[in-house]
C-alpha cells in the first residue's frame, strides 16, 4: 500500500494534506495526515473507493479474457475433455 500511495500521488500531482486509508501504515510523508475512518462521510468514500476498486480489476479481468477468446475456448474444452475422461479432442463437422 506504502508504494501505491507514493505513485499515485506522484501521478496525481497531488497536495492533499490527508489521506484516507483503511489500515495502519507506516509511511511519513511529512506533514500528511493518514485517516482511518471508523463511520461517517470518510469511511463511506473509503468503502466507495474499494468497491471502485475491485469493480476495477473485474473489469479488467473480464476485458482481458474476451480478448483472447480462444484461450477460453481452449480452457472449456480442457473441462469437457478432463470431465468425459477423453484422451484427445475429436473435431467434427456440423451439416
Amino acid at each position: 500500500m506504502t508504494l501505491a500511495i507514493v505513485e499515485i500521488r506522484q501521478r496525481m500531482a497531488s497536495t492533499a494534506k490527508e489521506i484516507i486509508v483503511p489500515m495502519e501504515t507506516d509511511l511519513n510523508l511529512g506533514n500528511i495526515k493518514f485517516t482511518i475512518p471508523q463511520r461517517g462521510e470518510k469511511k463511506q468514500l473509503l468503502d466507495l473507493s474499494e468497491r471502485n476498486a475491485k469493480f476495477y480489476m473485474i473489469e479488467k479481468r473480464k476485458q482481458h479474457e474476451s480478448s483472447k477468446p480462444e484461450s477460453k475456448v481452449d480452457r472449456i474444452l480442457g473441462t469437457v475433455m478432463k470431465d468425459l475422461d477423453l484422451r484427445k479432442a475429436c473435431s467434427y463437422r456440423m451439416l
